[in-house]
């Protein structure tokens, strides 16, 4: 009962546009092993570590603008596994930042180069969405199932129509209502990975209270840009390391 007053007032509450929302997604990895990595119990392990653990991250969404943003939490694995774990994720490892306007249609990601911060700027993907009939239950919505399909990947996702903004985690969007839960899937030699990213929470919040950190303006570079700018950092960083350092006298 409690649930479903909470789902009344939210929906009351996006009609008048006075709210934002609030909310908390899981982030899971689950990489295929080798079978040469099967054999070795440290590598076994590694991988069942990183399978294991949840990264939480916060979408907060106030009328057609939406940050999401990384949650540091204490875990004793986190410093051993961060490099792997962002290595092989979507980009959203620890520190992972971003910022969209789904009016203008753009997406902006928080990195750094050179020890400065910049945003990368690039519009948001469009996703060739096939609606389903299939349908379950997140946090008291009923949620549908889309699925979109490429050469690379094969994203599912279950979006919330009672919750009217096209929108998601990561650079998810397009479809009629809050995705709650994403899976993207894709193949290697190994055999099949995904990652997965659910709802945990989903709570209002007072929109006077909210203050939407967008870029600054004189911090925005292009993807291209940022490309050459990293080809340029590493072909520096290779030639660095070939002169070797001089020690003699």
């Amino acid at each position: 009962m409690r649930i479903l007053l909470f789902c009344l007032f939210l929906i009351s509450s996006f009609l008048h546009a006075q709210e934002a929302l609030k909310i908390k997604y899981g982030n899971q990895i689950k990489m295929a092993m080798s079978a040469q990595a099967e054999k070795n119990p440290q590598i076994r392990q590694h991988y069942a570590k990183i399978a294991a653990e949840i990264k939480d991250y916060e979408l907060v969404l106030l009328n057609h603008e939406a940050s999401y943003t990384f949650l540091e939490k204490i875990n004793n694995h986190q410093k051993e596994d961060a490099n792997f774990s962002a290595s092989i994720s979507l980009g959203s490892g620890p520190s992972f930042k971003t910022y969209t306007n789904y009016e203008t249609g753009h997406y902006f990601r928080e990195t750094e180069i050179d020890g400065k911060k910049i945003y990368i700027k690039d519009s948001l993907k469009e996703f060739n969405w096939e609606l389903t009939r299939e349908t379950k239950n997140m946090l008291g919505f009923e949620v549908r199932k889309a699925i979109s399909k490429s050469d690379e990947n094969m994203l599912i996702a279950w979006y919330a129509p009672k919750i009217p903004y096209k929108a998601g985690p990561l650079y998810i969007s397009g479809l009629p209502g809050l995705v709650l839960a994403y899976e993207r899937q894709w193949t290697t030699k190994n055999g099949l990975n995904s990652e997965i990213i659910f709802a945990q929470e989903i709570s209002q919040v007072d929109s006077r209270k909210i203050k939407m950190e967008r870029p600054d303006k004189s911090k925005v570079i292009s993807q291209e840009k940022y490309d050459l700018l990293l080809k340029k950092q590493r072909m520096e960083m290779r030639e660095m390391y070939s002169q070797g350092v001089d020690i003699s006298e």
